[in-house]
């Protein structure tokens, strides 16, 4: 039964053929209807292939990876992070292609003499361009442009800063001797040598800041003294070492004197300086009577008192002049 009916489909096949087959002798003369059949199969394969055969082109986001390969120099930040890229390829490739894969990755050596001239002029930034070479991960597809045309780096290097003052004056803990005042003072200069990151080292020098010292006790301290206190680092400075490692603090201690007998004894003096001092005595003149500074005038005779002598009042021993002495 299907034989049979294979033969009716194949029969009416062969009669709708036939009936086209005339008009396309017809018309394109011998064989015509295999030119037709050829056409409309090229067709048909060209439909089936165009996906396969046709070039395409198509715009992704990729993200953008800096690498320093000079282990000396580090890449702080770049600009921008991810960039728009356009691939060329066969429409089937750009179909089945994952845009994971890519990236547009720049591995550079940044020549230290570079990066100097980078920080003499500014904050240490480094332009480079966009180049096809950078597309990482494209396979069989070509690049063909790119939004962005360069990309901005910041870049850091270890280097070292020789400086003077940068030390701070260590911090005095606990009281001297009672009375006593403590003061604490470094050389002048202190020069130091400064390794560390130079854009964290340049901060650290824009921004005034001190490198922090050991603190000294004093506690109880009669007399002045030196001592070395430690240089210390910084957390999150970007400092790695200080030369020296340490310096030397002057300690002066004063005591000051409040002793009651030597703050009177000014006062003593004083009065004893302001009276003053008697001349010493002539022994050959000891006999002879004291001279009054103030000349007396002659004794005149004294007028008789006509008073009844009965009335006189007796005189007092003790006002009467003592009797002097007589010359030999």
């Amino acid at each position: 039964m299907s034989g049979t009916t294979s033969d009716k489909l194949l029969s009416r096949v062969s009669a709708r053929c036939g009936r086209l087959r005339e008009p396309c002798v017809r018309l394109l003369g011998e064989n015509g209807d295999l030119k037709v059949l050829a056409v409309l199969l090229a067709a048909l394969l060209f439909y089936l292939i165009r996906p396969f055969a046709a070039d395409s082109t198509k715009t992704f986001s990729v993200p953008v990876r800096v690498v320093s390969s000079n282990k000396a120099v580090t890449v702080v930040d770049y600009a921008p992070r991810t960039v728009s890229v356009t691939v060329h390829g066969r429409q089937n490739q750009i179909n089945s292609f994952d845009p994971s894969q890519l990236a547009m990755e720049l591995e550079e050596a940044f020549p230290e003499e570079e990066v100097e001239t980078a920080f003499a002029n500014g904050e240490g930034y480094i332009r480079r361009p966009i180049v096809p070479r950078m597309l990482q991960g494209n396979g069989d597809l070509r690049f063909l442009s790119c939004q962005s045309d360069a990309v901005r780096i910041q870049v850091d290097y270890t280097g070292k800063w020789e400086t003077e003052n940068l030390v701070a004056v260590p911090a005095l803990v606990g009281r001297p001797v009672e009375g006593g005042t403590a003061t604490v003072r470094l050389d002048d200069p202190v020069a130091v040598v400064v390794k560390g990151s130079i854009r964290r080292l340049n901060d650290f020098r824009d921004r005034g800041l001190l490198l922090p010292t050991e603190p000294i006790d004093v506690e109880g301290k009669t007399t002045s003294f030196s001592q070395e206190v430690a240089i210390k680092i910084p957390a999150d400075s970007g400092i790695t070492s200080v030369e020296p490692a340490a310096v030397t603090a002057w300690v002066d201690i004063v005591i000051a004197v409040t002793n009651r007998t030597e703050t009177a004894a000014p006062v003593l003096l004083k009065d004893a300086e302001s009276e003053p001092a008697e001349p010493a005595k002539d022994p050959e003149s000891a006999d002879e009577p004291e001279s009054t500074d103030e000349t007396e005038p002659a004794d005149e005779p004294e007028a008789a008192d006509e008073s009844d002598p009965k009335e006189a009042p007796a005189s007092d021993p003790e006002d009467e002049p003592a009797a002097e002495p007589l010359n030999l």
